[in-house]
C-alpha cells in the first residue's frame, strides 16, 4: 500500500496514517484507502466507486468525499466564521464544480465516440451490401499475331 502524508499539517492530522491500495479502479485509482488513527489497529477502510462500473452502487465518489468536507467546515464556519474558512468552503464548491464539468466532458466524449463507432459501422454495412460487379470468367487467351 501507497502512504499519504500531504495531510499531515498539524498534529491532530499528524496522528493519522493514510494508505492507498494497490488495487486500482479501472481509471487508475486507488479504490480503497485505509485510515489509522495513532494508537488503533484498526483502521477505517473508505471504500471509493469505480468509475468504471456503477458508482453509485461501488462505494464512495470524490464529491461525496468533498461534500462531507465542506459541510463540517461550513458548520464550523457558522460557529466561527472566518475569511479563511470561507475561501475554503469556497474552493471546496469550485471543485464540486470542477468534477461535473469534468464528468460532463468524459459522458459528452464518449458519446461522440458511440456516434463515429456508428457512423462506421453503418457505412461498412452500406459497403458489404453493395453488390459487386460481376467479375467475368477467364476465357481463351488471344492468339498472339
Amino acid at each position: 500500500m501507497r502512504e499519504i502524508t500531504s495531510h499531515k499539517i498539524d498534529a491532530a492530522n499528524s496522528a493519522l496514517s493514510i494508505h492507498a491500495s494497490a488495487e486500482l479502479a479501472g481509471n487508475g485509482a486507488s479504490l480503497y484507502y485505509d485510515v489509522t488513527i495513532a494508537g488503533s489497529t484498526q483502521p477505517l477502510r473508505l471504500t471509493f466507486a469505480d468509475a468504471t462500473a456503477t458508482p453509485a452502487s461501488s462505494g464512495l465518489t470524490n464529491e461525496a468525499l468533498i461534500s462531507i468536507a465542506a459541510d463540517r467546515i461550513l458548520s464550523a464556519h457558522k460557529q466561527s466564521p472566518t475569511g479563511q474558512t470561507q475561501i475554503v468552503i469556497n474552493k471546496l464548491s469550485h471543485s464540486i464544480g470542477w468534477l461535473k464539468g469534468l464528468a460532463e466532458f468524459k459522458t459528452s466524449q464518449a458519446a461522440q465516440v458511440a456516434a463515429k463507432k456508428a457512423k462506421a459501422a453503418a457505412a461498412a454495412a452500406k459497403v458489404a451490401a453493395t453488390p459487386k460487379p460481376a467479375v467475368p470468367a477467364p476465357g481463351p487467351t488471344p492468339a498472339k499475331a
